[in-house]
């Protein structure tokens, strides 16, 4: 099914659409098969730009659904007889498919509106998500927003056959050409975007940055200490990044594991000691009970912090009691017993009772529990009884 052709069909005069009696717009006057003049209707009659849009893409996305439905199918969707025709070869290829219907239905919503839109992504079977890349391209001057669409589906595509190429088996010769064309989509995009449009761009898409807003989110970085970051991280991913098939050799995972460290430095001296402590509790599971827990009970962040600090301290101090061979069960268990008390007012004065109750049933929050009590047995009936 081809895509709607635009033509440039004659508006209807606002008057046109009016109806004498009731002085309402009559849809039938601005309805049209022409999207082009659909369009210059709505306009006619004064329609808001936003609803305008909303139409249009709602009628392009029907117009577009069959033809992408057809290469949306999942191997549970194909006949059994069929099956011989579902590989990866295939897949990839439906994969390509839907970027070149996605890049047509762009184009077409661009000049009916004349602005760039994205109808519905055709991700259906993808394996490259297009939503953090709808939102990079957005953030771009709009004079600079195609030539880097352009780029990124150009080295898309060329991945693409590069990895049907490979067949999953990747020879040297062939991670020297997967790096050459990412080191060309780079030169490419700074030959159309500024070095700070191009950071941003790239912060907003590449796997670097994905991979920080996730790392990172306990944490919260404002969003110049997330530029920072990226700006420590993202030479090594690209450093370390083997391709596709990774299966890094144990001298490179020396190295990485090296850099790495260097990397927590950088990033300590970056951040100050006071953040990067921060940044530190916020990889513990306990305070990111602890952080749930000020969210939930309404607990100022610097008590929840001075909490934290106290449950760690008495689990400590809890292991070294459980492992010191020089104490008895009972002295052990009565030592357990006084941390556990201390701790549990120390958390009553920190968190109130409202947070010290949600406490308690957090993991971590208890270093002793009374020992079980096996009951006494029932004594044997006194007086002469007779056999059953």
């Amino acid at each position: 099914m081809p895509a709607p052709s635009v033509s440039t069909g004659t508006p209807v005069a606002a008057a046109a659409v009016l109806s004498a009696a009731s002085n309402r717009i009559d849809w039938a006057a601005i309805e049209s098969a022409d999207l082009q003049k659909l369009v210059s209707n709505l306009r006619a009659v004064d329609c808001p730009p936003q609803t305008v849009q909303d139409i249009v893409v709602a009628r392009v996305n029907r117009q577009f659904a069959a033809r992408e439905a057809e290469l949306k199918l999942r191997p549970e969707h194909i006949k059994p007889w069929d099956a011989a025709q579902w590989s990866d070869e295939s897949r990839e290829l439906r994969q390509h498919k839907l970027r070149s219907l996605a890049r047509e239905k762009r184009a077409l919503l661009k000049e009916l509106l004349g602005v760039d839109v994205a109808g519905d992504a055709p991700t259906g079977s993808t394996v490259r998500s297009t939503e953090r890349f709808e939102t990079g391209y957005a953030a771009l001057p709009d004079s600079k927003r195609d030539g880097v669409r352009q780029v990124q589906e150009r080295f898309w595509d060329q991945l693409e056959a590069l990895e049907r190429r490979t067949r999953g088996y990747w020879e040297p010769e062939d991670l020297e050409e997967y790096k050459r064309l990412r080191e060309e989509r780079s030169r490419l995009l700074a030959g159309v975007l500024t070095p700070a449009e191009l950071e941003e761009f790239e912060l907003a898409t590449s796997e670097t940055g994905n991979r920080l807003r996730s790392e990172f989110a306990a944490f919260g970085p404002t969003d110049e200490e997330l530029r920072q970051i990226y700006r420590l991280r993202k030479p090594l991913d690209d450093q370390f990044d083997a391709g596709p098939m990774r299966s890094d050799s144990g001298e490179s995972s020396a190295q990485r594991a090296q850099a790495f460290q260097q990397y927590e430095q950088q990033l300590k001296s970056v951040l100050g000691e006071a953040r990067y402590a921060e940044y530190q509790r916020s990889k513990d599971p306990q305070y990111r009970s602890f952080t749930r827990l000020g969210q939930e009970a309404g607990v100022a962040k610097e008590s929840l912090v001075k909490a934290y600090e106290a449950q760690k301290v008495t689990q400590t101090e809890a292991a070294r009691v459980r492992a010191d061979a020089n104490l008895g069960p009972d002295r052990r268990q009565q030592a357990l017993k006084t941390l556990q008390d201390e701790l549990d007012q120390t958390m009553r004065q920190l968190l109130g009772e409202r947070g010290f109750q949600v406490w308690q049933r957090a993991p971590g929050a208890r270093v002793y529990r009374e020992p079980r009590t096996t009951p006494a047995p029932a004594p044997p009936p006194s007086g002469n009884v007779s056999p059953p």
